[in-house]
């Protein structure tokens, strides 16, 4: 299962400046929608820097006399003062996100090791947690009060390093990042979150377990359970809405795997609390 990027695409967009003009004072982020229309189109000199990320559909990006072409996970690069040209390639429905700033700004990381002209287009892991706060960024850019717009700086610049520095997680970050979704979702779908990890199955599951000590499933299920007796305080709450909350198929599936971890089922669970 992909990431589902369209719901966190319907804010569109912000751009905010910390004062005059478009060059080094810019803060923007932010999705939008393109199409094959728009083929061909490119920017000459702009003033800020911006890092664009491909949610979905295919195309190719032209600077500096090199081609690249582009897909799901592509993140390409557009520099103050390079010529670049993005062409989408029809019918797929093209869905990008980006973080922009000023030149100056990005001169600043890329002092630090960052990709710059040399490298502006590579492929990272599509991340849910990632694309959640560039939406949450992007909602609080908009509404925040001038004065307040300072504090913004450190905000776009977390997620912009964050972006940039995606390919270069450790196992133990893709990890730790399966772990805050089946914490957050314990119905998430163990081989979808491989494929947000940028990482196989098999993969996926060696690198989990070597790293918690028991395997993705086995850590879903007690997720699921832990969860469970939570819900279960609520004396409104039936065992049936409990299981179909989780994912269960049926509360008869959910009442055996209960029983199986906790040792009573859910209904007797609940009595002995």
């Amino acid at each position: 299962m992909a990431i589902d990027s369209t719901r966190f695409a319907a804010g569109g967009y912000a751009y905010r400046n910390l004062g005059q003009g478009w060059g080094d004072a810019l803060l923007g982020l932010g999705f939008m929608r393109k199409t094959a229309k728009e083929d061909g189109r490119g920017g000459h000199g702009e003033e800020h820097y911006s890092a664009v990320l491909v949610l979905s559909g295919r195309g190719r990006y032209v600077a500096d006399g090199r081609v690249w072409d582009l897909g799901p996970g592509s993140l390409f690069q557009r520099f103050p003062g390079r010529a670049h040209q993005l062409h989408i390639a029809a019918p797929e429905p093209w869905l990008e996100c980006w973080v922009a700033c000023g030149g100056g700004l990005a001169d600043g990381l890329r002092a630090y090791g960052l990709p710059g002209p040399e490298r502006p287009v590579f492929t990272v892991p599509l991340d849910r947690v990632w694309l959640a706060d560039l939406a949450r960024a992007r909602d609080r850019l908009r509404t925040v009060a001038v004065d307040a717009l300072p504090r913004m700086l450190s905000v776009v610049m977390d997620l912009l390093v964050r972006l940039l520095t995606a390919d270069r997680r450790q196992p133990g970050d893709h990890v730790a990042a399966a772990c805050a979704h089946l914490a957050a979702d314990p119905r998430c779908e163990l081989r979808a979150l491989a494929r947000d990890s940028g990482l196989s199955y098999e993969r996926f599951r060696k690198v989990f377990t070597q790293a918690t000590g028991e395997a993705p499933g086995a850590y879903r299920i007690r997720q699921r359970i832990d969860r469970a007796r939570a819900l279960l305080l609520d004396p409104g709450a039936s065992v049936a809405s409990v299981a179909e909350s989780l994912g269960y198929s049926s509360p008869f599936a959910f009442s055996a795997q209960f029983r199986a971890i906790a040792g009573f089922s859910p209904t007797a669970w609940r009595q002995r609390r």
